[in-house]
């Protein structure tokens, strides 16, 4: 506990190679953290569960899925009204806890989301609004299954022109993360554990979350993608509300 409270007192000093350095012994000593890249405030401590910061989305039928139907999910898309985006970091236009606490990783430009398969009732909402998105998406258990037991969301994203989000880490090494490329203009990457990509129109990247990464859009036009959270394939399906129990039981006996 130690270490990742030190981690977060670093981060909030913005010294991420003291974070990477001070994990780097943790893993050395064989401790909690199995590489420095990865620190997320839950870990799963589970040999069987792959870690490393990109995937293959050949070798993901959700991946595949998605990319099959780009182009009704980009239609979809540009039938929606703009002015329906919601800002991040502010919690009325988003609709829960979760924008508030990504606005801090926003250090410039601008940052808005829809949405459509989370918790609450803005969300549900916004999701009547993609029909064929969110029927796709709920055909896959560990993309339905990982909204309904707070581990991730579903969401469209969009990045200003000019905007930079911080390295950051995702908040359990337990989910991947997809993101299908729907408007992607020169000028922006991702970089995740250290490695530099971009996003492709029509293609699909998957990257782990848990692991430190952050976004540059030094392009001129907004970049758009629809990011999945979905659990870890290498976590069998009957785990998945036993390890949500554990989690939040751990959260509230962190507040007595």
């Amino acid at each position: 506990q130690a270490y990742v409270e030190y981690d977060k007192a670093m981060i909030v000093l913005r010294d991420f190679d003291a974070c990477r350095r001070m994990a780097q012994k943790l893993v050395d000593h064989g401790g909690h953290w199995v590489n420095c890249w990865q620190r997320p405030d839950h870990f799963l401590p589970d040999p069987s569960v792959t870690s490393r910061p990109w995937h293959l989305p050949e070798n993901f039928p959700l991946a595949r899925a998605l990319e099959a139907n780009f182009h009704t999910i980009l239609s979809e898309l540009h039938a929606f009204r703009d002015g329906l985006w919601g800002l991040v970091g502010e919690a009325a236009d988003r609709g829960n806890e979760n924008s508030s606490h990504d606005s801090d990783l926003v250090v410039g430009g601008q940052w808005s989301e829809i949405v459509v398969l989370g918790d609450t009732a803005k969300s549900e909402a916004n999701g009547a609004h993609f029909p064929e998105t969110l029927s796709l998406l709920r055909r896959y258990p560990e993309v339905l299954q990982c909204s309904e037991l707070l581990l991730g969301e579903s969401l469209f994203s969009r990045l200003a022109p000019g905007t930079k989000l911080r390295p950051h880490c995702g908040p359990s090494n337990m989910r991947l993360t997809c993101h299908l490329g729907l408007e992607i203009p020169e000028g922006c990457e991702i970089t995740c554990g250290g490695e530099s990509r971009t996003w492709e129109v029509g293609k699909c990247i998957v990257f782990d979350d848990s692991y430190e990464h952050e976004v540059s859009h030094m392009g001129t036009e907004p970049r758009a993608v629809l990011l999945v959270n979905f659990w870890h394939p290498d976590i069998a399906r009957e785990r998945w509300p036993r390890l949500m129990r554990e989690i939040n039981g751990k959260k509230e006996g962190a507040k007595t």
